[in-house]
């Protein structure tokens, strides 16, 4: 992980997440499983937002609309 942070042109959003998950694994047992659980939470929530939870951001959009469905390439 070392060498990636060390990365020039890493960008400045990933340089970000490596510093909070080092950050994280810092933390003490309870304050990290009490961060888990909030994390799980928020992802549910996000979910429940989600028109299409199984869609892609990108589908959502209609951006692969061009594309073929997977099960009718496949048939």
């Amino acid at each position: 992980m070392r060498v990636v942070e060390r990365a020039p042109a890493l960008p400045e959003a990933l340089r970000q997440a490596l510093d909070a998950a080092e950050t994280f694994g810092n933390a003490p047992a309870h304050c990290r499983s009490l961060i888990e659980r909030t994390v799980n939470a928020l992802l549910t929530v996000l979910d429940c937002m989600d028109a299409d939870p199984d869609m892609e951001p990108e589908e959502d959009r209609g951006e692969l609309d061009h594309l073929p469905d997977a099960e009718v390439a496949h048939a």
